[in-house]
């Protein structure tokens, strides 16, 4: 069993429970599909709103999420998606011992594909907004970031070969994540995740 430990701000109660769900559903997932969790402990932090800029980052057995304390009211699932997101790169940089700065797509490509495959699973048709009598899937979010950058960088470049920050995340994270979302249509999510 691992410890799981959530630290939050005074006004972050219901942004905790959401991140230790996710954690906790995260880790027993994960563990089953990418090879098993190896630490006893796992410490989660959500940042004060004046240091959200340390929000998103990992660590062995430490990650920061984030986001305003009113997130987890509004029907957003971005609390959900940066914690497994941030879990997900004790696998894919951690476990696979990628290189990020020459090959960002198998850490953060990969991360925003088993984020978004886990997103869906978990909340299905609303996993990136539930409110308002509206839903909408990351997946179908992914896609349309993938699709706005008009720049042809392969995704499989270093990460200095792209021209800002905007362009690596439209390309490295989502138009990586939407091919293996692609990938999992077309041949099945279970062949892809035995492949993975």
């Amino acid at each position: 069993a691992v410890d799981v430990r959530v630290l939050y701000p005074p006004d972050g109660d219901k942004s905790a429970a959401i991140e230790l769900e996710a954690a906790t559903r995260g880790l027993a997932r994960f563990s089953r599909l990418y090879g098993e969790y190896p630490y006893s402990t796992l410490t989660v932090v959500h940042p004060p709103e004046e240091a959200a800029a340390a929000g998103g980052m990992e660590y062995p057995t430490f990650i920061t999420t984030g986001g305003p304390w009113y997130t987890a009211w509004l029907g957003p699932r971005a609390i959900e998606s940066v914690t497994l997101h941030e879990l997900l790169h004790q696998w894919f940089y951690g476990i696979v011992a990628t290189h990020e700065a020459q090959f960002p797509f198998l850490d953060e490509g990969m991360t925003t594909y088993a984020e978004l495959s886990a997103l869906d699973a978990f909340l299905g048709a609303g996993s990136a907004y539930r409110g308002f009598g509206l839903e909408l899937s990351a997946a179908s979010l992914a896609r349309v970031f993938a699709a706005r950058r008009s720049e042809d960088v392969p995704v499989a470049s270093p990460a200095a070969a792209f021209p800002g920050f905007r362009s690596l995340a439209a390309l490295v994270y989502s138009r990586t994540g939407t091919a293996f979302e692609t990938l999992a249509r077309v041949y099945g999510r279970e062949k892809l995740e035995r492949a993975i």
